[in-house]
């Protein structure tokens, strides 16, 4: 026999749901996955593997914002309110947002566009001095230097704070609206 729910319990589930980045935490978990394709890579040695995982990695990075702006503002007006707001605290606050500039986007644009990554860079492999061996190497962000794990690690905390961040604004704000439509009454 199936119980039905206590009022207060919907009520919960109906503004949980509706304040939440769904989309976008969708694309987080599926970053996860890359991520550890990424690390299982790199301990292989497998520079095609990693290649292809960091490119994964650094778009799906990419689409959190995307899809955050995209699909999650569609789902309640105080979420759209609160995605606005803090997109705009980050393009205007890029000392504090340095994950999101100088690695998320600026690595995704250079992958991209010119499928190129930072993390690959060519060694001296012979003794006539020619670059011919690709090496992984390490990615600076801000002062901070990173393995491509890290910085993907990083940067997926990043995202988890950020929506975090999105949806306690986004339920603020329908609790205060929650209150003055009370009041009103």
């Amino acid at each position: 026999m199936k119980q039905n729910k206590p009022r207060q319990d919907r009520w919960r589930t109906e503004i949980d749901n509706s304040i939440a980045a769904i989309a976008a935490r969708r694309v987080v978990r599926d970053i996860r996955i890359v991520h550890e394709d990424l690390r299982r890579a790199l301990g292989e040695n497998d520079l095609q593997r990693t290649r292809i995982a960091w490119i994964a990695a650094l778009t799906l990075l990419r689409s959190v914002g995307h899809v955050l702006a995209k699909v999650d503002t569609r789902r309640a007006g105080w979420l759209k309110d609160a995605i606005n707001t803090k997109h705009q605290a980050v393009k205007q606050d890029m000392f504090h947002n340095l994950i999101f500039h100088e690695f998320i986007e600026r690595e995704r644009n250079v992958v991209i566009k010119e499928y190129k990554a930072s993390i690959f860079d060519f060694v001296d492999d012979t003794d006539n001095g020619k670059k011919s061996k690709i090496v992984v190497t390490n990615i600076q962000i801000g002062t901070d230097v990173y393995t491509p794990s890290e910085a993907i690690a990083v940067a997926l905390r990043y995202w988890e704070r950020y929506l975090d961040h999105v949806e306690e604004m986004a339920l603020s704000s329908r609790k205060r609206s929650r209150l003055h439509e009370n009041h009103q009454r």
